[in-house]
């Protein structure tokens, strides 16, 4: 981990983004950083190393998370809303109760997660791999899953009323109490799902 950058970081936002726009070819690790409570609002985290890092209680408002690698970190109660994540890493990451509500978690890596209780009202998450990921009771209304990847994902007891799932793969997948009110499976491909 990079310590003068972290050391940065916790200072200041806003100090932290005008060095990444000032070295922008510059490879950044902060991988292991704890910043839970941290207030990193409008951070620009695009294609740096957070693995393992402790984002709990921290709040990524509007935060550029894109291609980062996330994973194995901790986002509990972490505030992700209109966050950036698409092609981010977040394998075997800890997101429970994090309020992702519309954020942008297009075509990213969630595989093995365990999102228990996450909101993800309005989410746009066309294409994202959440392979044997936990999204027990999570909060999913509206949210965008077209051509999503949910084999042998945990879902029961998700509300995913008027979410559209259009061509998604559910194959597998536990929707035991999950509410599927008014969402858009067109397509979908739900061999053995548990209902």
């Amino acid at each position: 981990m990079n310590q003068d950058l972290f050391k940065i970081l916790k200072a200041s936002v806003t100090d932290f983004n005008d060095w990444r726009d000032e070295h922008p070819n510059e490879p950044v690790d902060l991988s292991g950083a704890d910043l839970s409570g941290e207030n990193l609002a409008f951070a620009n985290f695009k294609d740096i190393n957070l693995a393992g890092a402790n984002f709990t209680n921290a709040s990524l408002v509007s935060a550029n998370l894109s291609g980062a690698n996330m994973e194995a970190s901790t986002l509990n109660n972490a505030k992700l809303n209109n966050a950036l994540l698409e092609n981010t890493n977040l394998s075997k990451a800890t997101l429970c109760k994090a309020d992702m509500t519309f954020c942008n978690i297009r075509k990213a890596q969630v595989i093995e997660a365990d999102l228990e209780k996450v909101k993800l009202v309005g989410a746009r998450m066309e294409g994202v791999d959440l392979s044997k990921s936990s999204l027990l009771n999570a909060n999913m209304v509206g949210a965008d899953l077209e051509n999503a990847t949910l084999v042998n994902t945990n879902l029961s007891g998700a509300d995913l009323s008027i979410a559209w799932m259009t061509n998604a793969n559910l194959s597998n997948a536990n929707l035991q109490k999950a509410n599927l009110s008014k969402t858009n499976t067109t397509g979908a491909n739900m061999t053995g799902t548990k209902k």
